[in-house]
């Protein structure tokens, strides 16, 4: 007979498996509904739920390997995107390392994501980056232990996000008066949230937004844009950029830990690679521990 699993009880009552999680363990830190609890509840009871704990002692550091998932799209490999995340990954594992953790290093495929092998290791935690909702969702109602999401809006109030705060990096690159006629450059992210967020916010503050996806599109509009100054999300994006664009014309906001990449005359505005693994780290530990956060997103200001 089938052994019925959190997944199992997380389907049959239309919820995620965190909210099982938290219900069936009654964790005070969450909020959970009401009507969410009984319908748990009711599920667990009509399967015959019975605990696994085995899955329990992963929260207890039986393995001691932390998974670090990135999505990438194989159809569109946008060069300035295939190292973005390279020192903040170095970063985590390094972290992860000196607190006694092994680490599990997997690309996710955006458009035919195989989570076989990932799924068949026993992991304490799982950072999630760059993911798209569908992606999430699939991965997530996987899972039985903590998970942190790097860089993506996603709309679910259980889980942790930790991104950084592109909104005021972008407000504080205005303070440093780049120029009237301005274009907002920004990067191509899994998560469209992020983008259309920042131009929900910005359009009326920038002459143009433009979003690059593609680097001969990228080309072909710096091109016919040379006359504007720039505000560019990413330092590898803007690498690229200052091929077109005067170095006076461009401010960066350096998300990456390679602003060392540009000229010195371009401006700079630094999100710490640094500070966002200490604080992501700080969290997975904290969860892993039981110790949940009420607040949901941490947002990583600009040094």
């Amino acid at each position: 007979m089938k052994k019925i699993t959190m997944k199992d009880v997380a389907k049959e009552a239309d919820v995620s498996i965190a909210t099982v999680s938290y219900v069936l363990n009654e964790n005070k830190n969450e909020t959970i509904p009401e009507e969410t609890r009984r319908k748990v509840i009711a599920a667990a009871k009509k399967l015959n739920y019975v605990p696994n704990l085995a899955a329990r002692s992963l929260v207890k550091r039986k393995s001691n390997l932390i998974g670090i998932l990135i999505v990438k799209d194989y159809e569109n490999r946008i060069p300035w995107r295939r190292s973005y995340y390279s020192e903040f990954i170095d970063l985590l594992v390094e972290k992860l390392n000196r607190l006694g953790y092994h680490v599990l290093i997997s690309n996710i495929d955006k458009n035919n994501p195989e989570l076989e092998i990932i799924l068949s290791r026993e992991l304490d935690g799982v950072f999630l980056i760059d993911v798209n909702k569908e992606i999430f969702y699939n991965i997530s109602n996987k899972f039985e232990v903590p998970i942190i999401i790097i860089d993506s809006f996603i709309n679910d109030e259980y889980f942790q996000k930790v991104i950084p705060d592109f909104e005021d990096a972008i407000y504080k690159s205005i303070e440093t008066n780049i120029g009237t006629e301005t274009i907002l450059l920004l990067d191509k992210f899994n998560d469209d949230e992020i983008n259309q967020r920042l131009i929900n916010v910005f359009k009326e503050r920038f002459s143009k937004i433009y979003i690059a996806d593609n680097y001969d599109s990228l080309v072909k509009y710096l091109n016919e844009n040379k006359d504007f100054s720039f505000v560019v999300l990413g330092e590898l994006l803007c690498s690229i950029a200052s091929k077109y664009i005067e170095s006076r014309k461009l401010t960066a906001i350096c998300t990456c830990d390679n602003s060392y990449l540009l000229d010195d005359e371009i401006k700079k505005v630094i999100v710490s690679s640094k500070t966002k693994s200490d604080i992501a780290v700080k969290i997975m530990m904290d969860y892993i521990d039981g110790k949940y956060y009420d607040e949901k997103i941490v947002l990583i200001k600009a040094d």
